[in-house]
C-alpha cells in the first residue's frame, strides 16, 4: 500500500509545466485519495500510523503553501519559513487530534472502517480450509498468519489451556480413498438465546470464551470441547446456524473480520477412557432407532461412522497395517486403545510437513513405506484403524493450540496451528477429540524478538477494537470497564496506580530517549554543513551570532555578513571574520605561511 501511494503520488509532477501551485495541490490530492483507498484494502495498523504522520505533513506543507504562494512573490520562496509557523501549527495540531479522538469515541460506527479485501492466496501454506485431500503436492510451508485470538475472563486458566486448545471447525465423516468430505445434513437456524445441550448436564460450570476472528471467507464457528450456548453480534455473521453433526457456521462467507461468545463444558473424558471396551460395544448395541438427543446416534447413524470403502479394507496392506497396530494391545479399555496407537504412530512414523510421497496413492505410501506425513494422513489412518476395529469415528479439522500473548491476555492462534484430528463417538456422552498425531516439544521461554512481537500484537488487537472495529457495544463496554476502576478495592488500586506508574516511567523514559535522538539528529544535520569551514568561523556562529542569523543555502557569505552587521551582530568581529574566511576561501595560496 505504502509503494502504490508513493508511485501513484509522483504521477502529477507531470504537470509541471503549469503553474507550481496547481501541480502541488494535484499532487497532495492525489496522494491523499489513494492513501484512504490503500487503508480500505490492507487494514494493517502500520498503514493507520503511516497515515496519519502524513497528514500531519500534508496540513503543515498546506499551510507553508498558502503562506509562501499567496502572500509572496516568486523570487522569494526559496526563503525558509519564519519559526513561529512551526510553533503556531506544533500548538494547533494536538489540539484538532484531541477533538477528532473525542468525536470518534463518542459515535461509535455501525460497520467496520475497513473492507479488507482478499486480494490472493497460497494454496502451499499451512491454513484452515475446512477440507481434506490426500494427494501428491509439495511441501507445505508454515503461514504466521493471526487466524483469531481466544479471550476468557479467567486469564490463568486461559495461559494454562492455550498450548493444546482443540478448536474444532467442521466434521468429515465420508472417505472415498481419496478425499473426506461431510454428509449433508439439514441447516438448522440456531437461535443466539437458545441453549444447545449436550447432555442433562447443568451449565453452572460453563465457560465464556470470546472469539475474534481475522477476515476470512470460512464460515466455520470455531469451538472448543462442547457447546451449550453461543451469542454472536447482531452484525456481520448474518444468523448461526447447525447441524446433526455438531458444527457451528455463520450465514454469510464475506471476507470480513467478526467476533462471537460461546458458552462450553468440558466432556467426562477421564470418565469415558476408563470406560472398557465390553461396556462401549453394549452401549453402541444400545443405541435407539431414531436420534433422541443431538448428543447421541441412532443405529442408522452409526453405520455412517463405521463404513471403511472396498479398495481399502480388502487391500494387504491395510490389513498389515491394523494387525501391526494391533500388537500394541491388550486394549482393555478405551483409553488403552488411545495410547496403543498414540505409542504405536510415535515408534514407526514421523509427523512431517513434505507433502512428497513415493507412490501416487499417497494413504498406502504414507502406511507402507514412507511412513511419514502431516496430521491429515495420521488422523485419516487412525479414522480408518478404529472403524475396523468398531469404534464409530470421524475427522474433524480446526485449530490445535496457540501462544498466549502477556500484554493483550489473549491466546493467539495463527494459520500454522491449522491441524486435523478426529472424534470417538462415546454413548452417553458425545462426541471425544483424539489426536494421533506425534507433536513436537513445546517451545521454551519467548527471546526478545518473540517479546516485542507480542507487544506489536496487542496494539494491533486494540487497534483493531476500539478503532476498525469500534461499535455501541464496544463503547459500552469500554464504559463499563472505565466506570469499574472507582469500585476497586484499596489493594487492587495501589497495584493497579503502581503499574501505571511503571508504565508511565517507561513511556516517559521512551519517549525521551526518542526526543534526545531527534534533537541530535537536528543539530547534527544543523551543523554538518559548518564542517568544512575554519575552525574559527565555527566559534564565531556560536559566540557572536549566536543562532540569530542562520545562513540560507542560496545565500553568499558576504550576503550573510551584511545581515548580520544589519541586525546589530559586533561590526568590528563581523568585519574581521568575513575579510579572513574571503582569503581563507579564494586566496588560500598568496597568504604567509604564518598565517
Amino acid at each position: 500500500s505504502a509503494m502504490i501511494s508513493m508511485v501513484v503520488g509522483f504521477l502529477p509532477i507531470t504537470l509541471t509545466f503549469r503553474e507550481r501551485s496547481t501541480s502541488y495541490w494535484l499532487s497532495v490530492l492525489n496522494v491523499v485519495i489513494i492513501s484512504l483507498g490503500c487503508i480500505i484494502i490492507t487494514n494493517e495498523l502500520s498503514i493507520y500510523i503511516f497515515l496519519t504522520l502524513f497528514l500531519g505533513i500534508v496540513i503543515l506543507n498546506l499551510n507553508a503553501a498558502s503562506l509562501m504562494f499567496l502572500t509572496t512573490n516568486s523570487s522569494e520562496r526559496s526563503r525558509l519559513l519564519p519559526s513561529n509557523f512551526f510553533i503556531q501549527f506544533l500548538t494547533v495540531f494536538p489540539v484538532g487530534l484531541l477533538a477528532t479522538a473525542a468525536i470518534f469515541f463518542s459515535f461509535p460506527r455501525v460497520n467496520s472502517l475497513g473492507l479488507a479485501l482478499q486480494l490472493g492466496s497460497n494454496q502451499t501454506k499451512t491454513g484452515y480450509t475446512g477440507n481434506i485431500s490426500l494427494s501428491q503436492g509439495r511441501s507445505i510451508d508454515e503461514s504466521q498468519s493471526l487466524a483469531l485470538l481466544v479471550d476468557h475472563s479467567d486469564k490463568r486458566w486461559l495461559r494454562k489451556v492455550a498450548g493444546r486448545m482443540m478448536l474444532r471447525g467442521k466434521s468429515l465423516d465420508v472417505f472415498d480413498g481419496k478425499e473426506w468430505k461431510s454428509t449433508r445434513d439439514e441447516r438448522i437456524y440456531f437461535d443466539r438465546q437458545a441453549e444447545f445441550r449436550l447432555n442433562n448436564q447443568t451449565t453452572k460450570r460453563a465457560r465464556d470464551l470470546t472469539f475474534y476472528v481475522e477476515p476470512t471467507r470460512a464460515r466455520a464457528i470455531f469451538y472448543p470441547d462442547a457447546v451449550v450456548g453461543i451469542n454472536p453480534p447482531k452484525r456481520n455473521l448474518k444468523g448461526i446456524y447447525t447441524n446433526k453433526r455438531g458444527d457451528f457456521f455463520r450465514g454469510t462467507s464475506a471476507y470480513e473480520r467478526f467476533f462471537y461468545r460461546v458458552k462450553v463444558i468440558d466432556i467426562d473424558r477421564e470418565g469415558a477412557e476408563r470406560m472398557s471396551l465390553s461396556q462401549y460395544r453394549d452401549g453402541l448395541d444400545a443405541l435407539p432407532e431414531i436420534r433422541l438427543h443431538p448428543y447421541e446416534l441412532s443405529q442408522t447413524d452409526l453405520q455412517r461412522f463405521l463404513d471403511v470403502p472396498v479398495s481399502i479394507k480388502g487391500a494387504e496392506y491395510f490389513s498389515l497395517f491394523v494387525q501391526d497396530a494391533e500388537q500394541m494391545g491388550p486394549f482393555n479399555t478405551l483409553g488403552d486403545l488411545f495410547v496403543g496407537i498414540n505409542l504405536f504412530f510415535q515408534r514407526n512414523y514421523e509427523a512431517s510437513l513434505v507433502n512428497d510421497f513415493s507412490s501416487a496413492d499417497t494413504l498406502k505410501a504414507f502406511l507402507t513405506t514412507d511412513k511419514r506425513g502431516h496430521c491429515e494422513y495420521f488422523a485419516s489412518a487412525s479414522v480408518l484403524l478404529l472403524r475396523s476395529l468398531g469404534v464409530p469415528s470421524r475427522i474433524v479439522v480446526g485449530y490445535r493450540g496457540g501462544v498466549y500473548n502477556q500484554v493483550s491476555q489473549l491466546v493467539e492462534v495463527r494459520e500454522l496451528n491449522a491441524h486435523a484430528w478426529l472424534e470417538v463417538f462415546v454413548p452417553g456422552q458425545g462426541w471425544l477429540s483424539f489426536d494421533p498425531t506425534p507433536l513436537g516439544p513445546p517451545g521454551g521461554n519467548i527471546g526478545f524478538v518473540a517479546g516485542m512481537k507480542q507487544y506489536v500484537n496487542a496494539v494491533s488487537f486494540w487497534f483493531n477494537k476500539y478503532v476498525v472495529d469500534y461499535n455501541r457495544e464496544t463503547q459500552k463496554n469500554l464504559f463499563v470497564s472505565l466506570s469499574q476502576i472507582r469500585h476497586r478495592n484499596e489493594a487492587e488500586k495501589q497495584r493497579w496506580s503502581f503499574d501505571w506508574i511503571k508504565a508511565i516511567l517507561v513511556d516517559v523514559l521512551g519517549i525521551a530517549t526518542v526526543a534526545s535522538l531527534v534533537v541530535f539528529l537536528v543539530l547534527y544535520r544543523k551543523r554538518r554543513h559548518l564542517r568544512h569551514l575554519p575552525k574559527y568561523y565555527r566559534v564565531f556562529l556560536r559566540k557572536v551570532v549566536r543562532g540569530k542569523f542562520v545562513k540560507h543555502p542560496n545565500e553568499s557569505f558576504r550576503q550573510f555578513h551584511q545581515r548580520c552587521l544589519e541586525g546589530g551582530i559586533n561590526p568590528d568581529a563581523v568585519q574581521k571574520v568575513d575579510k579572513a574566511l574571503e582569503q581563507d576561501l579564494y586566496d588560500r595560496d598568496k597568504l604567509p605561511s604564518d598565517e
